[in-house]
């Protein structure tokens, strides 16, 4: 084999991993833009009672077939893009309608990223603001608790969400999404 010939493979699957990653951001960045995206509520059960105890939200995206699909493969690509902002600003949408529309509790998972944006905190905080009083609270799950624990400024985010009508809790995740 010839050094011309490794060369060529080698651009070759770069090329393929850059167009796998052009097509997962243009079904992304479709799903987002054309609204096509859902949040499907997976119900958590006491196996003691069998009841519903909260409701995770979750995203699922339409792939080219037309089926939704877990966002898992599509996330590092939107954390490198920026668009995951997107997603968690839709996401945070999605759980207050439902949150209105369920006596139980509602999860939405969220980065250690997320309660450091002022963006996504003033969202937050706005939707509290406008959600009727009730004693069922919005769950953020923490996928990277890890890096919440560690940071000062995470100590400060439970204080300044106690002044509206709306509970909320902080809780971690050991895995991120599913």
């Amino acid at each position: 084999m010839c050094i011309r010939d490794s060369l060529y493979k080698g651009d070759e699957s770069v090329r393929d991993s850059a167009y796998d990653s052009l097509k997962l951001y243009s079904i992304l960045a479709r799903n987002l833009e054309g609204k096509t995206c859902r949040a499907y509520y997976q119900p958590i059960i006491d196996t003691h009672t069998g009841e519903v105890v909260w409701f995770e939200s979750l995203l699922r995206l339409r792939d080219q077939d037309g089926f939704y699909v877990s966002p898992s493969p599509f996330l590092p690509l939107a954390t490198s893009t920026g668009l995951d902002s997107d997603i968690t600003e839709f996401m945070l949408k999605e759980a207050f309608t439902a949150l209105r529309k369920t006596p139980c509790d509602v999860s939405l998972n969220v980065t250690f990223k997320d309660l450091l944006m002022p963006e996504f905190e003033k969202s937050l905080f706005a939707y509290l603001k406008d959600a009727p009083a009730s004693t069922t609270p919005l769950i953020l799950a923490i996928i990277d608790p890890e890096a919440l624990i560690a940071h000062e400024a995470s100590r400060h985010f439970p204080h300044r969400s106690r002044a509206h009508t709306r509970p909320l809790a902080l809780d971690h995740l050991v895995t991120p999404y599913h």
